[in-house]
């Protein structure tokens, strides 16, 4: 799976997807609801925290999953 087929089926941008993985963006609530649910995963299982105000979360080893 590609960058940019996770960007279409969770309903975001490859930008969106992009930023946030390089830790450029905090991910809206609604992001990582949409992300876990498609992995079918938990939120905390998906997101962790990096600093008390960076939310990050790895989507090169998200995609090897699928």
């Amino acid at each position: 799976m590609y960058q940019d087929d996770l960007a279409a089926a969770i309903g975001f941008s490859t930008k969106t997807v992009g930023r946030i993985e390089r830790g450029d963006s905090t991910p809206s609530a609604e992001f990582m609801l949409r992300i876990s649910k498609y992995f079918n995963l938990l939120v905390e299982d998906v997101f962790h925290e990096i600093t008390a105000n960076v939310v990050v979360m790895s989507i090169k080893r998200l995609l090897h999953i699928r």
